[in-house]
């Protein structure tokens, strides 16, 4: 059977099929094209890319491409797109600010970027003094008490 097979003859019709369509896409290329490169290289921020099922796959890959070749840009899920939508209009007509996001979260990541000193030094508390030859393991110790 010299090595044939019908997978290796399905695989070759396919790999025949891809680099046809790829033949067909390259011939298509127009202005068009050049106004998406010229749109990406004046944009400024991240560029958003969006799509959901199979085309939120691509989009994803799409994103990460541009990211690592200097493009910043971050796929955002359209349907979640809305829930942060009404979140910034219900923040902007609230007057929401840097300082009621750290109270409301005061623990997470964010919210421990935002405080202050005087959020985590309290008043009346002895100041955890040590000297310069203390160990660390009892510096430690002081700090956290």
């Amino acid at each position: 059977m010299n090595g044939k097979t019908p997978f290796i003859d399905t695989a070759r019709d396919v790999i025949r099929a891809e680099a046809d369509a790829l033949g067909t896409l390259a011939d298509s290329l127009d202005s068009s094209f050049r106004a998406a490169v010229d749109l990406l290289l004046n944009a400024h921020g991240r560029v958003i890319v969006t799509g959901i099922g199979k085309s939120g796959h691509i989009a994803r890959k799409v994103a990460a491409t541009l990211a690592s070749t200097g493009t910043p840009a971050q796929f955002v899920n359209p349907a979640e797109a809305l829930g942060d939508a009404l979140a910034v209009a219900l923040m902007n007509h609230r007057a929401f600010t840097a300082e009621h996001f750290r109270d409301f979260h005061p623990g997470g990541k964010l919210g421990a970027q935002l405080s202050r000193v005087s959020d985590l030094m309290h008043a009346g508390d002895a100041m955890p003094l040590v000297t310069r030859d203390t160990a660390m393991s009892d510096a430690l110790i002081e700090i956290s008490r």
